[in-house]
């Protein structure tokens, strides 16, 4: 469902393709299939400012993506694998929020059903996942980047940014 500005619902599918072929391919641990469905390009961006963004090169935005990507397979990837095998997902609704679509699903794990909420930015039928919210907004994961970004970024320079998001990446789980 899509809450148009009147806040009347508007049956569509527009976006929930993507989370459920996303899911799907992270369930059978496929990397590439489950890289198709997430936009890492825009979650790396979501982690700065407008004019941070506009300054950094073109190589270190490539590269800090590529790190932030790393990142996330790494660390979120086996977790999820594990987290959606088990379970059952089931769409509930989807809104539009500023230019990114909300998907509201239900996950069920035996007994026990959770809500996620899935952000998804791009034109609507091209829109890929950059975020995901388990239960409530403090579990967000692109504001818990945002927030982990910016507090290194306060630490030091680009370089130390990417050296922190590669230790990150290669740590322990």
């Amino acid at each position: 469902m899509v809450m148009a500005a009147s806040s009347n619902p508007v049956k569509t599918d527009v976006s929930w393709p993507t989370v459920s072929r996303t899911v799907k391919a992270l369930e059978q641990g496929s990397t590439i299939e489950a890289d198709a469905g997430i936009d890492y390009r825009e979650m790396s961006r979501r982690c700065f400012s407008a004019l941070e963004w506009q300054a950094l090169s073109e190589s270190q935005k490539n590269e800090f993506c590529q790190s932030l990507e790393s990142l996330v397979q790494k660390r979120y990837y086996p977790r999820w694998r594990k987290f959606f095998g088990k379970g059952s997902l089931t769409p509930i609704q989807e809104k539009i929020q500023e230019k990114d679509a909300i998907v509201e699903t239900s996950f069920t794990l035996g007994k026990k059903t959770q809500t996620l909420i899935w952000k998804l930015a791009g034109a609507p039928g091209k829109r890929k996942i950059i975020s995901l919210a388990v239960g409530d907004a403090d579990r967000d994961l692109l504001e818990r980047l945002q927030n982990r970004v910016g507090a290194q970024k306060k630490r030091g320079d680009f370089g130390s940014l990417i050296t922190w998001l590669k230790k990150k990446s290669d740590a322990e789980i």
